[in-house]
């Protein structure tokens, strides 16, 4: 039986905050400001005071292990407890770090914990042991207390004695009547907090009887795609297992989700980029290109039947009145408000990304960088010194008279200006030489790799580096986008929230 620190961080707590999916629900515990739910990804967190989310707390704050199956709270030395398979972690809530404690035999994992003044006590399938706060020592046990306050199996309410029956029938219907059932329940006070496998955690007044939902949560964890559209975030994967696309209104934390299952006329949950104009909310997808009517909520898709080259769209770009549309096998454009597009048979190649600078087009292509004179129809290769653009672009930038590159080889920036070329790679530069995403803001340029984030300071010349170890919740950035004074990064695990601007921020 072994105690060690969980991993360190080196960032100021609330710098960075990550976003996961965290609907599915295994255990509630209560203390007198909040409420914890343990999760699958890792623990929501309810601000009671406030009657809102707070933020939660993931891998990205050096939760050692995201599925959190018993989560508790050691109200001596105001540490929060999570159990996840034969190990048990707690966390100092004032310098939220945490520090984990593995057991051996442990078999399946813990089912229960509690705590006293002195000892930490757990339970699983064939063990019972006691943890020695003074002596840091784990022991088997024969026996457990009874009247100390247990979090997990041992703590549930059973919410099927009489003064629950409200509740029947002990499940809740989510929006097509889907059934989500109850998997944890906890008392505090007059509250009775109940956790669902899939639709998040409710709170009933025991006095009233009236209920609150709280739903939060990116629809599989995975973030490829983040659109902001004003004040609603919009959130997509390209994993063959994506359940669906996630929207999240930042003004009342309202979380939304949509899918084919859903009947909504999505008809593949398998997102690769998301654009916004006034009007509508673009989609690509790999089973065609899903339009969003905000008015109306009304959701269409079009393939290639309705025009386009392919059916698997891999970028969309809202230039005035125009949309622009890539797919697997070449571009297209339509007037906006209207679908009625237009191919263009020179570029029958896969298209990553798409840039309209006032009267030209610029497409990243598995096979170069193209660039057209929308008013004199003419195309053009455009090409650096090294022939690198010609391997694979994934991404562009334009940035203050720049053009940014990101390609499976780094990053090139040309000067427009200077017409000077300049190569950033690893591991001078980036974390990883595969470039995925590239986004800025006034102050800097940032880079999404295969291992982590890069950022480019414009004032300066200089670049740092970020991970996992800083707070981001997963290595694989795949999508950047750039708030007032916040960055969000979409990545294998989740996003990640990052407020580089805080004057307080350790660098």
């Amino acid at each position: 039986m072994t105690a060690a620190p969980a991993r360190a961080v080196q960032y100021s707590p609330g710098d960075w905050v990550s976003y996961t999916d965290l609907r599915y629900v295994s255990s509630v515990a209560a203390d007198l400001r909040f409420v914890y739910a343990g999760t699958t990804q890792g623990i929501a967190v309810v601000d009671r005071i406030k009657g809102r989310w707070g933020d939660p707390i993931t891998t990205g704050d050096g939760l050692p292990n995201g599925n959190v199956e018993v989560v508790g709270i050691d109200r001596y030395t105001n540490r929060l407890l999570a159990a996840s398979g034969a190990s048990i972690y707690t966390m100092d809530q004032e310098t939220e770090t945490w520090q984990s404690y593995s057991v051996q035999g442990a078999g399946s994992g813990f089912k229960s914990i509690a705590v006293d003044m002195d000892y930490i006590w757990a339970e699983g399938p064939g063990i019972k042991v006691r943890f020695d706060k003074a002596t840091g020592g784990w022991h088997s046990v024969n026996d457990l207390p009874k009247d100390i306050e247990w979090f997990g199996e041992r703590g549930e309410v059973d919410i099927e004695r009489s003064e629950y029956s409200f509740l029947a029938p002990f499940y809740v219907l989510g929006e097509d009547l889907e059934r989500y059932d109850y998997t944890a329940a906890t008392r505090s006070e007059t509250s009775l907090w109940l956790g669902t496998w899939g639709f998040g955690a409710y709170e009933y007044d025991l006095l009233t009887r009236s209920g609150r939902h709280f739903l939060m949560g990116i629809a599989g964890g995975r973030a490829d795609a983040i659109c902001l559209d004003e004040e609603v975030f919009w959130f997509g994967s390209a994993s063959p297992e994506a359940p669906g696309i996630t929207s999240w209104r930042t003004e009342g934390d309202v979380w939304s989700y949509y899918s084919k299952e859903r009947g909504f006329g999505i008809l593949s949950n398998r997102v690769s980029t998301i654009a916004a104009d006034s009007d509508f909310i673009w989609i690509g997808t790999e089973d065609g290109l899903t339009r969003l009517r905000k008015e109306n909520g009304s959701f269409k898709t079009y393939t290639l039947f309705d025009g386009l080259p392919a059916n698997e769209v891999t970028a969309v770009h809202v230039a005035g009145e125009s949309l622009w549309v890539g797919t697997s096998s070449g571009l297209c454009v339509s007037a906006r408000a209207s679908w009625a597009p237009s191919g263009f048979d020179e570029l029958r190649t896969w298209v990553n990304d798409i840039l309209v600078l006032e009267d030209t087009l610029w497409v990243a292509t598995e096979d170069g960088v193209f660039v057209r004179d929308i008013r004199a129809g003419k195309w053009s290769e455009f090409e650096d010194p090294e022939g690198l653009l010609a391997i694979s672009t994934v991404a562009l930038l334009a940035d203050a008279g720049k053009m940014w590159f990101a390609t499976w080889r780094g990053v090139l920036c040309f000067d427009g200006r200077s017409g000077k070329w300049e190569r950033f790679t690893s591991p001078v530069y980036l974390p990883h030489e595969l470039v995925r995403a590239i986004g800025a803001d006034e102050e800097n340029v940032w880079v999404g790799t295969a291992s982590g984030v890069a950022r480019f300071i414009k004032d300066t010349g200089d670049w740092e580096r970020y991970g996992l170890s800083d707070g981001l919740i997963g290595a694989e950035v795949s999508a950047i986008v750039c708030g007032e004074a916040c960055v969000y990064f979409g990545t294998d695990r989740g996003v990640t929230r990052f407020c580089w601007s805080n004057p307080f921020i350790t660098r």
